[in-house]
């Protein structure tokens, strides 16, 4: 949902400054969001919001996970490397996974790289186990499958990516049931879990190749310190530097 409001603010504060708000994602901007000026961002998003059933309100967290993988891409094709391995935690309808394949796609030479790559999803498609105890109150996730979006749903529309590897299964329970993915490069976590979020991170941090990037989405948010909390600790345990905290709730780490 994006707002242009005009705000008063004290002398010497940019006062009657446009701001862009997104107030269901905690986020208001006097910066400029360059998907908003990004014409093959803007495509995409508008293709996105006919796809999925969500508002797709948290279009700069999106943003930046899409330009942040595209980014990566760019590495591998100048290194002449001919594939990279994506991961993801927790992909609901899948909106993280749709709008990297998609922008990327929009690179020409990116598409043989995108062609080549491993996408490997960990989610049950049936919500967050009920059986796990949490501080995070999201109802819509504990429910069922996220937006009615069940695991068939997930391959009909994904049905084009040609390896693309569902782990179905509760998390973090799943994780012990299916092989540790070597060499990461792209690791996304999104579990909507402090218990599943730190579970996924601890068991494939040490995975992610060197250059690698982690995106934990929400880690950042009042709702779910919890999870902040779980990470920080996580990562202060095994000596890596805590994640960097995006304005838009996302905690990104370069590994």
């Amino acid at each position: 949902m994006q707002r242009v409001v005009t705000l008063k603010f004290p002398v010497g504060v940019m006062a009657g400054s446009k701001s862009i708000s997104y107030i269901r994602d905690g986020l208001i901007a006097f910066n400029t969001f360059g998907g908003m000026l990004d014409h093959l961002f803007q495509v995409v998003l508008k293709e996105a919001k006919l796809e999925f059933a969500h508002s797709l309100y948290h279009e700069w967290r999106l943003y930046t996970s899409c330009t942040l993988f595209n980014m990566l891409c760019l590495r591998k094709v100048r290194d002449k490397s001919n594939a990279l391995t994506y991961v993801e935690f927790g992909a609901g309808e899948g909106h993280t996974l749709w709008f990297c394949l998609n922008y990327a796609n929009s690179f020409p030479n990116h598409r043989a790289l995108i062609d080549n790559s491993k996408f490997i999803i960990y989610d049950s498609f049936k919500g967050i186990d009920p059986s796990l105890p949490s501080d995070i109150v999201l109802a819509d996730t504990k429910k069922g499958p996220y937006l009615g979006c069940n695991i068939d749903r997930f391959k009909e529309r994904f049905n084009g990516v040609r390896n693309l590897i569902l782990r179905e299964g509760y998390l973090p329970g799943s994780l012990d049931v299916h092989p540790q993915v070597k060499g990461v490069d792209f690791l996304h976590i999104d579990t909507n879990s402090e218990i599943a979020d730190a579970a996924a991170m601890r068991q494939s941090i040490e995975n992610v190749n060197s250059g690698g990037i982690v995106l934990i989405d929400d880690y950042g948010f009042p709702q779910f310190r919890s999870t902040f909390d779980a990470i920080n600790k996580l990562c202060d345990e095994i000596c890596l530097p805590r994640p960097c905290t995006l304005p838009t709730g996302q905690g990104l780490l370069l590994i």
